[in-house]
């Protein structure tokens, strides 16, 4: 038996076979066995494998008392906490431009999306309707686009968007003017960017430094019709289950039930098992209220209850796709859905709702 190297997420056949290729190592997966098979493999490995599902939290490092590194195929590390592993002495090594070309084109594609309504369209299209004329949209050609982070992501989307004819400016105190420069992209403070562009997109990691950055007051520098596009590492909805739990213990005994739905649709979010993710939320987030199986929210297989519930209150632009997680339907007592909310609305903001239809 070699050095054991525990592969706790989904990883490419090829990437597998290479490991498993290589002599002096024992390659067990745990991908889908759930948290007790993936602590029984660690006690003996030297080495943990993962991308943005699995957490690897202190209590996870204190079941590998051999660990002598962490690998996270991607370049985020949200996941895993570094101040712990810093403080065990374990190494943690990113892929840095694993995925660039692939985040940046995603950007551009939504970038796209946004500008001609493509959802809208699609879904007015799969209800048999033809309005052409309400989803005209617009183009992406001599408009500009605000980058904040010019690192290797955004460094591409600068690129990607010049060639559509896109003036391009951006936000990086890190990044070098040299850089900057020789992409033709000017750097401009925070404020600047705001005001003039006609796209922002952010191509930076979520720290304590960076949450928010896009608040109230910075909202209204923005030109009217502002697009933005969000393909970051962590957007940051997660800790919403505390809020939820909150809301949950704050009019529970009122009649308030409070259900959380699980889905996979959005970026392999919710990649776990269904008893992954609601150990996940209790153990993090303290989260006592229902977790159902997970389930499809949008498509021909999305579950009876989201197919209703769209039905009932469309979200932008008519359109009944669910955009992401953290979307939130508010129920009457009478049983009608009373509002929908988007994934950015924080569940504090329901209160003031919730209190009405309570008396109601």
């Amino acid at each position: 038996m070699g050095e054991r190297i525990v592969v706790a997420d989904r990883l490419a056949s090829n990437g597998l076979a290479l490991l498993r290729s290589t002599s002096g190592l024992d390659v067990i997966e745990t991908v889908g066995k759930g948290p007790d098979a993936l602590k029984d493999a660690l006690l003996d490995a030297a080495a943990l494998i993962v991308r943005s599902e699995t957490k690897v939290t202190g209590d996870l490092m204190a079941a590998a008392p051999k660990l002598r590194i962490v690998a996270r195929a991607g370049i985020g590390t949200d996941n895993i906490d570094l101040e712990e592993a810093t403080r065990r002495g374990i190494p943690v090594l990113t892929a840095p431009g694993a995925n660039s070309n692939s985040a940046a084109e995603h950007a551009l594609a939504l970038m796209l999306s946004l500008c001609r309504r493509i959802p809208a369209a699609a879904q007015s299209m799969a209800e048999g309707k033809w309005d052409r004329k309400q989803f005209e949209g617009t183009e992406l050609r001599g408009k500009t686009l605000g980058i904040l982070g010019l690192g290797r992501i955004g460094t591409i989307v600068a690129k990607i968007a010049q060639a559509f004819g896109m003036t391009v400016i951006a936000l990086d105190p890190f990044v070098l003017a040299t850089h900057a420069l020789s992409l033709g992209v000017d750097l401009l403070p925070l404020e600047t960017v705001l005001g003039r562009a006609d796209v922002i997109t952010l191509h930076i990691a979520l720290t304590e430094d960076t949450r928010h950055l896009l608040n109230a007051e910075r909202f209204g520098l923005m030109k009217k019709g502002m697009l933005i596009v969000n393909t970051a590492s962590a957007c940051g909805f997660t800790p919403q289950f505390a809020g939820l739990e909150e809301l949950h213990e704050t009019y529970g005994n009122r009649g308030l039930v409070v259900l959380g739905f699980p889905c996979n649709q959005f970026g392999a979010q919710d990649a776990g098992s269904n008893d992954e993710i609601a150990e996940f939320c209790q153990l993090n987030y303290g989260v006592s209220f229902p977790m159902m199986a997970k389930i499809d929210v949008n498509g021909a297989q999305a579950h009876p209850l989201y197919q209703w519930l769209t039905q009932e209150a469309p979200g932008l632009l008519g359109s009944k796709a669910i955009k992401w997680n953290f979307t939130k339907f508010l129920i009457g007592k009478d049983g009608a859905v009373l509002k929908r909310y988007a994934p950015t609305a924080t569940p504090a903001s329901l209160a003031k709702d919730i209190e009405t239809a309570l008396a109601a």
